[in-house]
């Protein structure tokens, strides 16, 4: 018991002083977020819109839109939508999705579940294969995403971190994306050089997450598609360098 109290003890003392400025720090976003829904931007043609809501309802009055990959993109996702993008990158040209926005893995909570809710709002969906514990529930993972998102692009990571004892069964999980018809894979945590030819021999986009530049060139030259270059507010595991 005077462990256990020690433990809460050192616990309440290290945490309460950070909860304060983080808990701020997140209601400082979302006020900045609600700001930035309503502010004036022009579209493509000049007209002045004031919210993000008359943009959409004239995309919904404007039919469906076909996604087309730059010129020079190997890969693209190629998506009916519904409403065109309402900002408009080589990210969602390539992914074909609406909203230039790709969820992160996420150890724990990153499911299919949380994934099909971002890619049936218009971002890209990702969940950890890892979440799955197992190969074979991974499998039963994919065939969930597919149920869950038949008509909108979605994917899976693959963190691969350094382990003490027995590493998980990459190769094993590597399959499963592959083999499961899986067409956009993000691989983070160490270097990809083993799996990014073997994903792109598959025909699948790859993202690579690092965090320092000379990282991203590497990545680049295995032919990755995408980079995602992250800084010190990555939320897990951001690298041991900044940007």
């Amino acid at each position: 018991v005077g462990c256990w109290l020690l433990v809460v003890g050192c616990w309440v003392r290290c945490c309460i002083p950070l909860s304060a400025p983080r808990l701020l720090c997140f209601r400082a976003r979302f006020a900045l977020l609600r700001r930035l829904s309503r502010v004036m931007f022009l579209d493509q043609a000049g007209n002045i819109h004031h919210t993000n809501r008359e943009r959409i309802e004239e995309g919904r009055r404007s039919g469906s839109h076909q996604a087309h990959a730059t010129p020079n993109t190997q890969h693209h996702i190629t998506t009916t939508m519904a409403q065109p993008p309402m900002i408009r990158t080589r990210v969602t040209d390539m992914l074909g999705i609406r909203h230039p926005i790709v969820m992160g893995g996420m150890t724990g909570v990153g499911t299919p579940q949380l994934a099909a809710a971002v890619s049936n709002a218009g971002g890209l969906g990702l969940f950890a294969i890892h979440n799955a514990g197992t190969p074979e529930r991974a499998r039963e993972w994919i065939a969930e995403m597919k149920r869950l998102c038949p008509d909108k692009p979605w994917g899976v990571n693959m963190t691969i971190l350094p382990t003490m004892g027995t590493p998980p069964p990459y190769e094993e999980y590597a399959q499963a994306i592959i083999e499961g018809g899986v067409k956009i894979v993000e691989t983070a945590g160490s270097a990809p050089k083993k799996w990014i030819p073997l994903f792109k021999g598959a025909g699948l986009l790859c993202i690579h997450k690092c965090v320092t530049v000379r990282h991203a060139l590497s990545a680049q030259k295995l032919g990755v598609d995408i980079i995602s270059l992250d800084g010190f507010e990555c939320a897990g595991h951001p690298g041991q360098e900044d940007v």
